[in-house]
């Protein structure tokens, strides 16, 4: 009983001390994301992190730019972010999730954070199924618009992202019994909108050959 009220401390600790941090990270930035310079934008991937350490995927969804397509490198990296922790969720961070796993390794796990990253995580985890249709729904919107823009607009340095986002899509979608869904949007992307690019047909072939949920893909 000691320990557990130990931990209840602990945790209410935490909460208090997020909650304190989010306040000031509110009052810091004001305005929207579009008019934020590129300190505040610094800020801006913060306050994320925090919702996110805090258990709020929903807070922090309501916070990005949804039609951010690009960008997720740089000024754009909170929508990157947000959209890795909603694959992640959806899966409930399972380990057979490769690719995901990457696309977390390189939006999520910025500037050596492995423990922040970890904290998150295990909210993510605790992610109950209400959400699960929304979150599908943006998840695929956002993937394909990325897909969309990326080889539409040839650019071929891209084309391994673009790669990438639709290989964590099917992942989740496999792991929630939704293997027709997957392939439906693999035949769609790769031999239908753009068949006829070869380069970016090798970098699918690079991801589902990489991932053992996707390499029996057809």
């Amino acid at each position: 009983m000691a320990c557990w009220l130990e931990e209840a401390k602990k945790q209410e600790a935490k909460a208090e001390m997020l909650d304190k941090a989010l306040a000031f990270l509110k009052n810091r930035l004001g305005g929207s994301q579009k008019e934020m310079s590129w300190e505040k934008n610094r800020f801006f991937l913060l306050k994320i992190k925090v919702l996110l350490l805090s258990g709020q995927l929903k807070d922090a969804y309501a916070e990005i730019d949804k039609e951010a397509v690009v960008g997720w490198s740089n000024t754009k990296q909170t929508t990157a972010v947000v959209y890795t922790c909603i694959l992640l969720a959806l899966v409930r961070c399972s380990a057979e999730t490769r690719t995901i796993h990457g696309l977390s390794s390189s939006y999520l796990a910025l500037s050596g954070e492995d423990a922040i990253t970890e904290e998150i995580l295990q909210h993510l985890a605790k992610l109950t199924p209400a959400a699960q249709e929304e979150w599908f729904q943006f998840a695929e919107r956002m993937t394909q618009a990325r897909i969309d823009h990326i080889v539409s607009n040839k650019y071929r340095k891209a084309y391994g992202r673009a790669a990438e986002v639709l290989g964590g899509y099917m992942e989740a979608l496999i792991l929630n019994d939704r293997k027709d869904q997957a392939v439906e949007f693999l035949h769609l992307n790769r031999n239908q909108k753009y068949n006829r690019f070869s380069a970016f047909r090798a970098e699918i072939q690079r991801v589902t050959g990489g991932s053992p949920l996707l390499a029996r893909l057809k």
